[in-house]
């Protein structure tokens, strides 16, 4: 059984800002019993379980029977695949494998969320790795020195596990616990669960915490980095309130300006008083006090000429017509008062609006923040919380060190042999096998070897889609060749190809019509494949890897100086290619999706060109995507090998490995005669 030792501490104040506190945290030591009566094998585990689902007896039943009936090496190898795609604590570049490292990352959070019983089980088989690194590849100081360390990858030699429960208050939720399960008494990981009995949540961290020397009370190093966990919350709430309120701040500021801007100027009694009192103020024949001498005799002498009485008669005139334009000022004037009224009373509203929302600010960012926190299946604040140690000033040395890997397949093959060895062998069933050529494919009768070749290519690419589900695959296609649709897709297509046509690389709306281009290209697959005879490649770049930086070896990856200069003085196409019609020579899988169970990474060879489709059917609704730029081969001297082609792009670009860097520069363009591929955009063809 697992002894238990209870204390009471105090906790800082939760980010929210709300009442701080006491909490209870309890010391769980793992002792084995005699007999083990659980559902679970592992008694400690059974343990551990007990207590996160202690309210709810019925959800930890159904959850053990979950989790016993796992596919343990379906979970190994998309985990394990996952893992090489995406590192959940490191930011994701925007390229164009972004929807791959952000499925993979999915994966990852929610197997560390949904199935990490079956992880605890099988503890002993995760690889975690030394990682001074923060989100963005920047090295914490404090570990800089410690870079050296031997073991760069360690494992848990033992799964029974000490941990520490720590309540954390009501204050946010029903159930708010944070545990620390403790590995080979100094390896830490932390353990989340908050919710209420009928929606408990749950996160096993990615992260694990060595101390370089056990401790004879774990509880200081927890405590240490619970405080600093907590004050990074109320500093992240903090950072998330001010941005709201300046937010608001400028919304209500911009608003107010252009209110007061249909505010008018109005000319008030005060401001005809002040007019009268200026006039008043000059030198005239009507104010002889207000001259000199020499202004009195000049105007005097004026008054004896003709002229001087024409004068006098049109200022009359105008005298009159401004009395006769007096009652049409007025009226502007009323109506410039009642305009500014409005305006006014629409600002006063405004000032009662933003101070409403000032003051119900803060509970909205809570909300806001509450609702990022119960979002366990992505990369956020919270999920990612424990990466970033640059701040955490720990009394004790410790080093971090991040999930890397899980090998689960020797052990479950044995396992699944074992099984094999014990199922009854049917004599008849063997015999008949024997005759079944599973790789026989039938050419039709009057069937051309092109015609034959492009129906394989799309069975194929129909089974990855929907395997034995024709009634998905007869509903898509109906859809899809209805004439409505059709007629919809042609005109969206030719509008499209008029904004590519029409503009230049260098104006400024020459991102959005790329942008749309790509989205029409990806989503609507089929409808191009089926008129590649009515296609035309024009050259949009030509293609070499990123720079990238390998977190294992902790340096970066790329072309040479050299290479890059040869790619920088290649001539651009100048000339258009075109299909010569719409049948496709084969297809293959690129070795990204042969190591993934939801993904197929699919390339069609046709005339020296490789279109790329990838079909991800990890949901309900598989999503098939068609790469919108197609690799096109102009120079090569060769015919075009798609495993090596694959095996170059998957070790560059999803390992970090230089090594492929210098393949695709040797072998690849020299050795196998390929030359560089060009990246080609696809337009529609025009006689």
């Amino acid at each position: 059984m697992l002894k238990k030792i209870s204390f009471f501490l105090l906790t800082v104040t939760p980010f929210f800002g709300l009442i701080s506190c006491s909490s209870i945290y309890k010391f769980y030591e793992f002792i084995p019993k005699n007999e083990n009566k659980s559902l679970l094998k592992n008694q400690g585990i059974q343990e551990f379980v007990d207590s996160i689902f202690a309210q709810n007896e019925g959800q930890k039943q159904d959850y053990i029977i979950n989790q016993i009936n796992k596919n343990g090496l379906k979970i190994s190898q998309e985990l394990k695949y996952s893992l090489i795609f995406s590192k959940p604590y490191f930011r994701s570049i925007n390229d164009e494998y972004l929807t791959t490292r952000e499925n993979a990352n999915y994966t990852i959070h929610s197997y560390l969320a949904k199935n990490w019983l079956f992880l605890l089980e099988n503890i002993e088989k995760l690889s975690f790795i030394f990682n001074p690194y923060q989100t963005r590849f920047l090295k914490n100081p404090q570990e800089l020195e410690v870079e050296k360390i031997k073991d760069k990858t360690i494992k848990i030699s033992n799964k029974n596990f000490d941990f520490i429960k720590i309540n954390s208050g009501q204050n946010q939720f029903e159930i708010n616990n944070v545990y620390y399960l403790i590995f080979d008494k100094n390896k830490f990981i932390r353990f989340t669960v908050f919710g209420s009995k009928s929606e408990l949540k749950t996160k096993l961290d990615y992260n694990m915490f060595y101390l370089d020397e056990e401790i004879p009370d774990k509880f200081l190093f927890i405590n240490s980095l619970e405080n600093w966990i907590n004050e990074k919350e109320k500093k992240y709430f903090q950072n998330k309130l001010k941005t709201a309120r300046e937010n608001l701040e400028d919304e209500f500021q911009e608003q107010k300006s252009l209110i007061q801007q249909e505010i008018k100027p109005e000319n008030t009694d005060e401001n005809l008083e002040d007019e009268e009192e200026d006039e008043a103020g000059y030198c005239s024949l009507e104010n002889p006090e207000k001259c000199s001498k020499e202004q009195l005799e000049f105007l005097q002498s004026l008054q004896k000429k003709p002229t001087f009485h024409k004068v006098g008669q049109i200022n009359s005139n105008i005298s009159l017509n401004l009395v006769k334009n007096s009652e049409k000022l007025e009226k502007d004037a009323d109506q410039t008062r009642l305009e500014n009224e409005k305006a006014k009373e629409k600002l006063k509203e405004l000032e009662i609006e933003y101070q409403n929302q000032l003051e119900n600010l803060e509970t909205k960012v809570e909300q806001e923040i509450l609702n990022e926190k119960k979002d366990l299946e992505k990369s956020n604040f919270f999920t990612n919380i424990t990466s970033d140690i640059s701040d955490f000033n720990s009394p004790f040395k410790f080093y971090k060190y991040s999930l890397y890997s899980i090998d689960l397949e020797k052990s479950l093959e044995e396992e699944k042999k074992l099984n094999k060895n014990t199922t009854p062998k049917s004599t008849y069933l063997d015999k008949y096998n024997s005759f079944v050529d599973k790789k026989l494919e039938i050419k039709k009768n009057n069937e051309k070897i092109e015609e034959f070749s492009t129906r394989r290519v799309y069975e194929y690419i129909f089974n990855a889609i929907w395997k034995n589900n024709d009634k998905e695959r007869i509903s898509f296609l109906n859809n899809y060749h209805s004439k409505q649709n059709i007629e919809k897709l042609e005109k969206d297509w030719k509008l499209i190809n008029q904004k590519m046509a029409s503009i230049n690389r260098n104006e400024k709306d020459f991102d959005l019509i790329i942008a749309e281009y790509k989205n029409f290209v990806s989503q609507n697959w089929l409808f191009i494949l089926e008129r590649l005879d009515k296609i035309s490649l024009t050259f949009h770049k030509w293609y070499t890897f990123p720079d990238q930086f390998n977190e294992v070896t902790g340096k970066k990856v790329g072309h040479s100086p050299k290479f890059k200069e040869y790619v920088r003085n290649q001539e651009p196409l100048f000339e258009p290619f075109f299909y010569a019609n719409k049948f496709l020579e084969s297809i293959a899988e690129g070795d990204t999706s042969l190591i993934l169970t939801t993904f197929k990474d699919l390339y069609i060879l046709k005339q020296n060109t490789l279109i790329n489709l990838k079909v991800d059917i990890s949901s309900k609704i598989p999503k098939v995507t068609l790469n919108p730029f197609v690799f096109y081969f102009p120079k090569t001297k060769n015919k075009i090998s798609i495993k090596i082609l694959t095996e170059i792009f998957h070790q560059a670009l999803y390992h970090q490995s230089q090594e492929s860097y210098n393949d695709f520069e040797k072998d690849f363009v020299e050795k196998f005669r390929y030359n560089l591929p060009a990246q080609m955009i696809i337009s529609e063809k025009f006689s």
